[in-house]
């Protein structure tokens, strides 16, 4: 029933979930407050306040140098290599058909 009001108050234009429109940056924005808000409990000196101590709070080293995400990592990059060399080739082959049925026409 939740779910159904929501979705008649995104067909009314009122942007609740919809990513179209810049509404969550409200949610970004209240998850930023939280943030801060557990990083002052775990620091409470707000005389040291640093944002690099923020960052590596927010952003531990373990999380993004883990062995799975290093995986993820190549994985990107792997996938990332091969939709080029997709692209390239139906580029070359698009080219050559085109450039091939001009010739057909002349003849």
């Amino acid at each position: 029933m939740f779910t159904s009001r929501i979705r008649q108050g995104n067909n009314l234009g009122i942007p609740l979930f919809d990513s179209a429109h810049n509404f969550y940056w409200i949610y970004i924005g209240f998850s930023l407050i939280i943030l801060l808000g557990l990083y002052r409990i775990s620091h409470p000196n707000p005389v040291n306040f640093s944002w690099r101590d923020l960052l590596s709070y927010c952003l531990p080293a373990s999380i993004y140098t883990h062995k799975s995400a290093i995986l993820d990592y190549q994985c990107y990059f792997i996938n990332g290599l091969i939709k080029i060399i997709i692209s390239l080739t139906l580029l070359i082959s698009v080219t050559e058909i085109v450039a091939n049925s001009g010739k057909m026409k002349e003849s």
